[in-house]
């Protein structure tokens, strides 16, 4: 009896230890999902730190054979890769899922614009070395940006001031617009 209780407890031990190294990655990559300032020393101290720690966590599952511990480690990394990678789109979606109506509740109490500018507030933004890219979230009433999102249109575009290098469309009527990203348009108004 004690064999088999014992069996059990390994094999739920053995799905439980991936599942941990996913919930620890998600909480390690959270400050850096949830806001697209994150600071340096978390990039550079906290993030290596937990790699690191997954060395040490390797190596001891290695001298010890505890292929779990080393199967905790390879996903723990392979979730983080992940998620650092695809920062910007699991950020805007949750973002959006979460909040869009507050977003475009700041969007629509703007008056409208008397030079035929379209609605907008700053969505997202990251740089780094005076290279600041700046994201826009737009209302557009007559999904006029439609075609572009759908063509991957860039350049000039009625009702935004700057080149445009992206549109990506969030909902009907509401848009992401990418600046051109080789000049520093950090603003709405830098093309005026």
């Amino acid at each position: 009896m004690a064999d088999g209780v014992e069996a059990s407890e390994k094999s739920q031990l053995g799905w439980r230890m991936p599942m941990y190294a996913v919930l620890a990655a998600v909480l390690v990559f959270l400050p850096q999902l949830m806001s697209s300032n994150t600071d340096l020393l978390y990039l550079f101290v906290i993030v290596p730190g937990f790699f690191l720690i997954g060395i040490i966590a390797l190596i001891y599952a290695a001298i010890r054979k505890k292929p779990p511990i080393a199967l905790m480690v390879a996903t723990f990394w392979a979730v983080s890769v992940l998620l650092f990678d695809y920062n910007f789109q699991i950020r805007t979606f949750t973002r959006w899922f979460l909040w869009s109506d507050r977003y475009k509740n700041r969007v629509l109490a703007q008056p409208a614009s008397v030079n035929g500018e379209l609605k907008h507030i700053e969505w997202d933004g990251w740089g780094w070395g005076g290279q600041d890219f700046t994201v826009f979230l737009v209302f557009d009433p007559a999904d006029s940006l439609s075609g572009p999102a759908k063509s991957l249109q860039s350049g000039k575009l009625h009702g935004i001031p700057c080149e445009v290098s992206s549109v990506r469309k969030m909902d009907s009527h509401w848009y992401m617009v990418f600046f051109d990203q080789y000049v520093d348009q950090s603003s709405w108004d830098s093309c005026k």
